[in-house]
């Protein structure tokens, strides 16, 4: 290889990663970009489904109230036997992971009241509150 062949490389070799960083650097940002707008998009209230939401308050060794939210249609729909097995399996698994009721347990009573209006799709949002006993 001659001189003038060897600065010819040596020249192109810094154009060639200066060129290499600027294609990643703006790769990133678009990447930068694209991972900001999926944030934002999270935090805007949009017409999606609201989650079912649920708190267990434990009043003594063999009382307790289990608190979950409802909607009037959907998954979680207050009135449903699918809304209610999945409201019941959350009890059990709560009371399990306190190590509470044992021997199980019985509901005494049911209170409910809307607190609010999911996107239509679900209706008015519900408050539940399950008043139960060990056994």
């Amino acid at each position: 290889m001659s001189p003038s062949s060897t600065d010819a490389v040596r020249n192109r070799l810094p154009q060639a990663l200066v060129a290499g960083r600027a294609r990643r650097r703006t790769r990133g940002r678009i990447v930068f970009a694209l991972a900001g707008l999926a944030l934002l998009a999270g935090c805007i209230p949009g017409q999606r489904d609201r989650d079912m939401r649920s708190d267990i308050i434990v009043e003594d060794d063999r009382h307790f109230v289990f608190e979950a939210t409802a909607f009037d249609k959907g998954e979680y729909a207050k009135d449903s036997d699918q809304g209610e097995a999945l409201r019941t399996g959350i009890l059990m698994g709560e009371l399990d992971r306190k190590r509470l009721c044992p021997n199980g347990y019985t509901i005494q009573n049911r209170e409910e009241r809307v607190i609010g209006n999911a996107p239509a799709s679900q209706g008015r949002e519900w408050l539940l509150r399950y008043h139960g006993v060990c056994k």
